[in-house]
């Protein structure tokens, strides 16, 4: 007896970009970079190794990236989406770049020095954990020394304040790391980063961990530190993030006796004798982007207690701007002004010949890199390109018959 079968199909890039909500969510982060972002993750996701990916991870993946304005491009290297298997299934992982994490901490205007380096063993004279004191010859550094030539990697630091700090980890304190936090490492995957590109990912671990740990972290490198290493299914914010190469992720609470966060709770009483409720907000939010208990952020927070101040105010500005602008309203009129409303039936229409120029540049782009095909991609096309989701849509088509075999 025959029976009908529904057949589930997998769901395509295309499916999920055509979905109301996730445009709307995509709009409302990106604004005008959306249409750019569009054709880009399109682009991304017929990569070789992302085409096999869940297409909803590489999307998120991709709007991470978007979100905190780091280009996706290898050859840059501010961050990348890196295909993983999660129980035998492939999914696409956001990391940051080294290079996308000190973009973020110069976008804060806080630090007025950024430098890294890998030094080689002739060149490294000695390193002082407690004082920070680093030595070594610089005529003998190299710009990319041999592997078996690595004796360690540094960090270096300076806030507009003054306060500065070194940080150096060797070479062996680097691989136990490694063997610590990243599976694909222990499990000696050679298509691991930490085999592809161990000095980037050497100097990204040192970096972040002197950042995290003594610098004065934006809302947006808080973000991208979360979502490092991970993978997301959902474009919400709310959403938890799922680590599969990093489970056990660096910092992580442990049970421990209770915490004394008194100095903390002193020093806040001095800058702010009636503790506003958007303090333990960004306690808890900075807590949890840090893998640590509020309480032991307290604690870190007491030693560098200017930094973190300074981190809040800027964070409750970014975080809060409609709430001070009516607070500064308030204080010159008791009435909101009037807003000037356009006079009716002058309705501002985008021209049907108009594209943006996101848009113009992808489609000059397309005809530059296979003219034939983009011009079979145009007749099967069939109808004026007037529109940016025209050019998705052209795109889709050019793309078929550009990876076609025949």
């Amino acid at each position: 007896m025959a029976t009908n079968q529904v057949v589930k199909t997998k769901q395509t890039m295309k499916d999920l970009l055509a979905q109301p909500s996730i445009r709307k969510r995509i709009d409302e982060v990106l604004g005008k970079k959306s249409t750019q972002f569009v054709l880009a993750v399109s682009q991304a996701s017929r990569q070789q190794g992302l085409d096999k990916c869940d297409p909803m991870t590489v999307l998120t993946a991709a709007f991470t990236a978007a979100s905190l304005d780091l280009p996706i491009d290898k050859n840059l290297g501010f961050a990348h989406l890196i295909p993983y298997k999660e129980g035998g299934i492939p999914k696409c992982q956001f990391q940051m770049g080294y290079k996308g994490i000190i973009q973020l901490a110069l976008r804060t205007g806080q630090y007025s020095a950024l430098n890294d380096c890998v030094i080689n063993k002739e060149a490294f004279q000695s390193y002082n954990p407690i004082t920070g004191d680093l030595k070594v010859d610089a005529d003998k550094l190299e710009e990319a020394p041999d592997e078996k030539d690595v004796a360690g990697y540094a960090f270096h630091f300076r806030l507009i304040n003054g306060f500065e700090k070194t940080v150096y980890w060797s070479r062996e304190k680097i691989e136990r790391h490694a063997k610590k936090y990243s599976q694909a490492y222990r499990a000696k995957k050679k298509d691991s980063p930490w085999f592809n590109n161990f000095d980037i990912m050497a100097l990204k671990t040192v970096i972040m961990g002197t950042l995290r740990k003594y610098g004065i972290l934006s809302v947006e490198m808080q973000t991208g530190m979360k979502y490092d290493q991970a993978i997301r299914t959902s474009l919400d914010d709310e959403s938890d993030p799922l680590y599969i190469d990093n489970q056990n992720r660096e910092d992580q609470p442990q049970e421990s006796t209770p915490i004394d966060t008194s100095e903390f709770d002193r020093l806040v009483k001095e800058k702010m004798p009636v503790v506003d409720s958007t303090l333990d907000l960004f306690v808890q939010e900075t807590a949890k982007a840090n893998d640590v208990t509020p309480d032991q952020l307290k604690v870190e927070a007491a030693g560098a207690f200017d930094g973190f101040w300074a981190s809040f105010e800027m964070w409750r500005k970014d975080r809060f701007p409609e709430q001070n602008m009516k607070e500064k309203q308030a204080e010159t009129s008791t009435e909101a002004p009037a807003l000037v409303k356009p006079k009716a039936g002058k309705k501002e229409v985008k021209k049907k010949s108009e594209l943006s120029v996101d848009a113009t540049t992808f489609l000059e782009d397309m005809e530059k890199e296979n003219p034939g095909k983009f011009k079979k991609a145009v007749e099967q096309f069939g109808r004026p390109i007037t529109t940016d989701e025209d050019v998705i849509d052209l795109n889709e088509i050019f793309c078929e018959l550009r990876d076609a075999k025949i």
